[in-house]
């Protein structure tokens, strides 16, 4: 700034006025908006932050004097600045990965409660709001003692021993009849003290991959069943002489003393 611009006596407004002809403020409306802070500095405290066109951030606070009048205080807080945006993409990558990995991501408390669940779960959503808070996960997808179903005792005892789940299956019916196949893994949280708080979890709509697999199950054994009722012993073989399909009347066709044909041999 010019040594002579301000001098005692002189309005706090030759400030912002020569630093907005100057273009440190980008546009008319920031210009405008440190204008009415300064104009109401005497009534109310007031914090302002913007980025100066070289790329510095400069933060402002007005503070009411006890004897009328007010205090400013300039900092450059640009260290400041790029470590919270440095931290806010960071952020932002996580939920990225997370994200490409799983479909949704959700939290539970100390009971395996579910505390929130992130916006995506609407693209799979097999349960409204109020039917997901507060609630565990075998209670949503309708399981009303876990200890007795074998396949859910397992994932409670994980959660009774604070143990990490690993892709853990299951499945749920939605409101249209639908059964989804879903896999869901999670991590125990703990706070500064050591003491458990819940856990953080990720799941994975897996429906069409299991359809697919299940439709391919069904060409496979219909295929299966029309070589079967073929008169002679049938099978593939690839270009690597490997026996790929069979029908039970061509182990009749090799030799008494041989092994049992196999896939893949």
């Amino acid at each position: 700034l010019p040594p002579d611009l301000i001098r005692i006596g002189d309005p706090l407004r030759k400030l912002p006025d020569f630093l907005h002809e100057r273009g440190e403020y980008g546009t008319e409306a920031s210009y405008q908006e440190i204008v009415r802070l300064l104009a109401e500095a005497p009534k109310r405290p007031f914090i302002y932050e913007r980025l100066r066109p070289d790329g510095r951030a400069l933060e402002i606070r007005g503070n009411p004097a006890p004897a009328g009048g007010f205090i400013v205080i300039f900092t450059d807080v640009t260290e400041r600045r790029r470590a919270s945006d440095a931290l806010r993409r960071s952020e932002e990558r996580f939920r990225d990965f997370a994200e490409a990995a799983s479909h949704f991501q959700w939290e539970t408390d100390e009971e395996f409660r579910v505390l929130s669940y992130s916006n995506s779960y609407a693209r799979v959503a097999a349960r409204e709001r109020d039917e997901i808070i507060g609630r565990t996960l075998w209670q949503i997808v309708g399981v009303e003692d876990p200890e007795r179903d074998e396949h859910w005792a397992g994932f409670r005892k994980c959660i009774m021993a604070r143990e990490p789940i690993h892709d853990f299956h299951y499945s749920i019916v939605n409101k249209e009849g639908r059964k989804l196949s879903r896999v869901v893994s999670a991590k125990p949280v703990f706070d500064p003290e050591g003491r458990f708080k819940g856990y953080r979890c990720a799941t994975r709509d897996e429906t069409s991959e299991v359809e697919a697999r299940r439709r391919m199950q069904a060409a496979e054994d219909m295929l299966q069943k029309a070589l079967d009722i073929i008169a002679d012993g049938f099978a593939v073989f690839d270009p690597a002489d490997r026996l790929v399909m069979m029908n039970r009347l061509y182990i009749g066709y090799s030799p008494k003393d041989s092994a049992r044909p196999r896939i893949g041999i």
